[in-house]
């Protein structure tokens, strides 16, 4: 008899996570076509097939659901960008650099709706002071540009990259272009403004 219930509550927390899971993906998807403010719990729960009053048994409410987007986001991002900068293993770490960058701006020109970055879409709504988004969207971006750091100090130290400037600092002027890049992506639905500055970028640090 114990095991049966041992049984029946590990299914209910495989399916609690897996909800929980489906509402953060489809979250994620709407949040990036319409933006927080115009995406509504009820159009969530519908798409998601979740009772609107069971949303509230996985989030408190729709800012702390934001910022758990936000963190389910920035997880996702960060294994995307590990598996781009760690294809052909042999190449020089600036050539790999390169390459996960083409590859990114090319899966971003080749979304049906030309979100870009989650993240960076978000911080213009969700950022002020004591919104509990904040310090997600600073946790996301803190983490991006620490694994970009980590990239281009390997770039310094095979002499590929100019090394006047720290490796962080050079991260974070990487975050900055590339988000820029993909505003003006969503702004002219082209991806040709991605792939110029980010080429302009990469003349500029190279050694």
């Amino acid at each position: 008899m114990t095991g049966h219930i041992i049984t029946a509550g590990m299914r209910r927390e495989q399916h609690r996570a897996i909800t929980r899971e489906r509402l953060l993906q489809v979250g994620a998807d709407l949040f990036s076509r319409s933006g927080y403010s115009a995406t509504g719990i009820q159009e969530i729960v519908t798409a998601a097939g979740v009772p609107k009053g069971s949303f509230y048994n996985y989030f408190p409410g729709k800012r702390q659901y934001a910022a758990e987007i936000i963190r389910f986001y920035g997880e996702r991002l960060l294994r995307q960008w590990a598996e781009q900068l760690a294809a052909d293993a042999d190449a020089p770490a600036w050539n790999r650099l390169q390459q996960a960058f083409e590859n990114m701006a090319r899966q971003c020109g080749a979304s049906p709706v030309g979100t870009g970055c989650l993240i960076g879409s978000l911080v213009s709504e969700l950022a002020e002071a004591g919104h509990p988004c904040r310090e997600a969207l600073e946790e996301a971006t803190t983490a991006w540009c620490a694994q970009m750091g980590a990239h281009l100090r390997q770039a310094q130290e095979q002499g590929a990259v100019r090394d006047d400037l720290p490796a962080e600092q050079l991260a974070e002027l990487l975050w900055s272009v590339w988000e820029g890049s993909l505003l003006r992506m969503k702004l002219t639905a082209s991806s040709d403004a991605v792939t110029r500055m980010m080429s302009l970028f990469f003349t500029v640090l190279a050694r």
